[in-house]
């Protein structure tokens, strides 16, 4: 039974803003309870899943682990809760509550572990005192911007969003620090795989999956490895390219703007207006010759100048 179908069959549809379940054992999703009294769970959270809460707005909740109060009163934004799979949860609160849940199965976390390189017996999550973690509300509450508010962005933004989420609690809540592994950079021959697959599929709704299997290693390095090598995050790269051949093909005066922002991949036209305007400085329709220098510079040539470092030393490269 997956996540989202035991949370769909314990939630009315209306406590459910969205649900995500793009990998087998973790699930993020949207919940709010919009209400002027006292309310209470319609019974236990699912068991059998690590859970942690981000709250986006402050609230008053009570929440009892397995009988026992372990939350209460009031909670400010951004206040960070975590349970364990074995704890039986169950909240009770008054008005309105708005949070972002990220769930997952002990055998997600394992896998995660082993990506890391880490025995996954060695390390436990467990709560920690503090329920305060900038880096993850603001991960958490840039992630709700998007989805919730109809903000066009592309599928590989949310995917790094939800990595960087998972990285943060476990590294927040393992009951030992978890040491990076030495993989820091990638040597020239993958670098240069994952920027022509990218050039080869600018139409498609990228994927972080995509480019981890073209790199040949996995989600927990990829990232970070990326921008150490090329300048700048995978979002940030593949929006460049994109601008780059947007401005190529609004030269050329042969496309409107909505089959220019289709063939680079955009969301939609706005997705690219916004874009272009962020960029250049101008809208696409104002678009000039010159940009085009400009756009091509941005990525590419920084990209290529370090993929093609064939013959300086390297760190380490990362293997999976």
């Amino acid at each position: 039974m997956t996540i989202e179908s035991r949370f769909r069959a314990y939630l009315p549809k209306e406590r459910i803003k969205g649900l995500w379940e793009t990998d087998a054992g973790l699930a993020f999703i949207q919940r709010q309870r919009v209400e002027s009294g006292l309310w209470e769970s319609p019974g236990p959270e699912p068991t059998g899943l690590y859970h942690v809460v981000i709250h986006l707005e402050a609230c008053r909740l009570s929440a009892t682990h397995n009988g026992r109060v372990h939350y209460s009163g009031y909670h400010p934004a951004r206040t960070i809760q975590f349970s364990r799979p074995e704890e039986e949860v169950r909240c009770t609160g008054y008005g309105s509550i708005n949070f972002l849940l990220v769930s997952f199965t002990p055998d997600y976390l394992a896998a995660h572990f082993d990506s890391l390189l880490v025995n996954p017996a060695a390390v436990e999550l467990r709560d920690v005192r503090s329920t305060a973690d900038l880096g993850l509300a603001y991960l958490a509450q840039a992630y709700d911007a998007a989805s919730s508010h109809g903000i066009p962005v592309t599928q590989l933004y949310f995917d790094l969003i939800r990595q960087a989420m998972v990285d943060r609690i476990v590294h927040r809540h393992a009951a030992r620090p978890i040491r990076g592994g030495l993989c820091e950079i990638l040597v020239p021959a993958r670098t240069r795989r994952v920027i022509d697959y990218v050039e080869s599929n600018l139409a498609s709704d990228l994927r972080l999956a995509e480019l981890c299997a073209t790199a040949g290693i996995s989600r927990s390095h990829f990232a970070r490895a990326f921008r150490n090598t090329v300048g700048m995050a995978p979002h940030a790269f593949v929006l460049q390219r994109r601008l780059a051949r947007a401005v190529e093909l609004l030269t050329q005066r042969k496309l409107s703007i909505r089959e220019v922002a289709e063939r680079c991949g955009f969301a939609d036209q706005a997705h690219l207006t916004r874009s272009f305007k962020s960029s250049f400085g101008r809208p696409p329709s104002l678009h000039m010759p010159r940009i085009a220098a400009k756009a091509h510079r941005t990525g590419r040539r920084a990209a290529f100048g370090a993929a093609d470092d064939g013959d300086r030393p390297l760190k380490a490269d990362c293997a999976s």
